[in-house]
């Protein structure tokens, strides 16, 4: 053999091992971008996932928001309608000191008051029911309220709150209790 044709075994050996090599290359470059579009589909079916997960629980949140805001509208609108409706028994009770019973009633709540108090008593009222009360003895000073009377003993030591506007302070939790119960049903 010639050193000619032991160059071509050679050239020939190399390029045999370079074809595969090339094909060797091929299949590894092939290999490799089948398993990397495994990784990205696994890694986009994750992250699909993900998103989904959270747009779901975005959207659960929007919801839960949603629902106590509307609880809030509806609450804001009864505490309208219970205020209203308070309102309206208060404007009856100024209704009520215009009404031909008005000043029976005031004499009854001095009566009243006078009968929790041992001795004389003076009375305290509206300028304008000066003229209603009969038989107890009156304070120079006008009471600014719906109407009633103030009782006080002579020593000024007890006082009773007879005034519309203490009765209506002190049946007002229960006023507001029972509206609320009739708007629940």
């Amino acid at each position: 053999m010639g050193l000619e044709e032991v160059e071509n075994d050679i050239r020939s050996e190399y390029a045999e091992r370079a074809e595969r090599l090339k094909v060797e290359t091929a299949e590894r470059i092939g290999k490799l971008i089948s398993e990397a579009d495994e990784d990205g589909i696994n890694l986009l079916k994750k992250t699909e996932a993900e998103v989904s997960e959270l747009l779901e629980s975005k959207k659960k949140r929007k919801m839960a928001v949603a629902r106590l805001e509307a609880k809030r509208v509806v609450m804001r609108a009864k505490e309208v309608v219970v205020e209203k409706a308070i309102d309206a028994v208060k404007q009856r009770l100024v209704d009520f000191t215009k009404s031909p019973e008005y000043p029976k009633a005031l004499n009854r709540y001095v009566k009243a008051g006078a009968s929790k108090i041992n001795g004389d008593v003076r009375v305290t009222v509206r300028k304008k029911d000066r003229k209603l009360i009969d038989g107890f003895s009156l304070t120079d000073e006008d009471l600014d309220c719906i109407g009633g009377a103030i009782v006080t003993s002579s020593d000024s030591q007890v006082l009773v709150d007879a005034t519309l506007d203490q009765m209506f302070k002190d049946v007002r939790p229960i006023l507001r209790q029972k509206i609320i119960q009739g708007l629940s049903t």
